[in-house]
């Protein structure tokens, strides 16, 4: 017999996401990168089944002639 908490359960969900980024130059050949973001989904009612990410990334661009490289960690 399978518990009534492992059946399926009807609900209704928002999702809200949101990010920012940003690029600052340093020298004419080197700029920082760096963002961050959010997604949280919520359930109306049944709130265990809650889910949210979170990410930030920080990240260097270099520029050489018209050669762009960009190294960043997320």
């Amino acid at each position: 017999m399978v518990s009534p908490a492992a059946r399926e359960q009807s609900d209704t969900f928002g999702n809200v996401a949101a990010g920012a980024s940003v690029r600052h130059p340093l020298t004419p050949g080197f700029a920082l990168l760096a963002g961050v973001d959010g997604n949280q989904r919520l359930n109306f009612d049944k709130d265990d089944f809650d889910q949210g990410t979170y990410g930030a990334t920080l990240g260097m661009e270099f520029t050489r002639s018209l050669n762009k490289f960009t190294l960043a960690l997320q």
